[in-house]
């Protein structure tokens, strides 16, 4: 095939990923397809959780649940609670909880990331609750965390956990009403950077 300026090629139809390209790589020329140079590219997770949480007892450590996922790319959703990255990487967690406290007294509450069924070093965040309002309305408060971090193993997973000092805290959901949409009681995203 003679060599043709770019201009006179004829045009590719839709790329299916199995097609070759041409790389060079530490000097020497090799061939890849598309699939494997864009799978690196979109891993992600959005979701959320419609369901008020509460701790089975004052100190229990339990792991945040969700009930829905927004989108998703090569990170799912597991057992409710584990978010299973497909391929090593460095990853950015985010997530928000509604924080409640119903009681008449100033509570804490604890959340961090477990890492593979292992607390994940430094990633623990503390939120201090003033108490209710009035009988009838909870103090609330926002948890927000954002770490980025490394998956070391295909099919790792994250996990973020929980407790409070005392069992009345609970991460709340308040439904859609007057035009508003409703208010989940945590949202995270994942996605993935490297």
């Amino acid at each position: 095939m003679p060599n043709l300026p770019i201009s006179q090629l004829p045009q590719s139809t839709t790329l299916t990923g199995d097609e070759l390209f041409v790389n060079v790589q530490d000097g020497v020329t090799k061939y890849t397809t598309l699939n494997s140079i864009t799978t690196h590219q979109a891993a992600h997770i959005s979701l959320y959780s419609s369901q008020e949480q509460t701790l089975t007892a004052s100190g229990s450590m339990q792991p945040v649940t969700f009930t829905d996922v927004w989108t998703n790319s090569d990170i799912e959703l597991q057992d409710s609670s584990k978010l299973v990255m497909a391929e090593q990487g460095v990853y950015q967690f985010n997530f928000v909880a509604q924080v409640s406290n119903p009681d008449n007294a100033v509570h804490d509450s604890w959340f961090w990331i477990k890492y593979n069924g292992e607390n994940f070093p430094n990633s623990a965040t503390q939120v201090t609750l003033q108490a209710r309002k009035n009988a009838s309305e909870p103090s609330a408060q926002l948890m927000h965390m954002s770490i980025i971090g490394q998956n070391i193993v295909d099919n790792g997973y994250i996990q973020l956990y929980w407790t409070a000092n005392n069992a009345l805290i609970k991460l709340r959901e308040t439904p859609r009403t007057d035009g508003r949409p409703e208010t989940p009681s945590v949202i995270a995203s994942i996605s993935r950077l490297g």
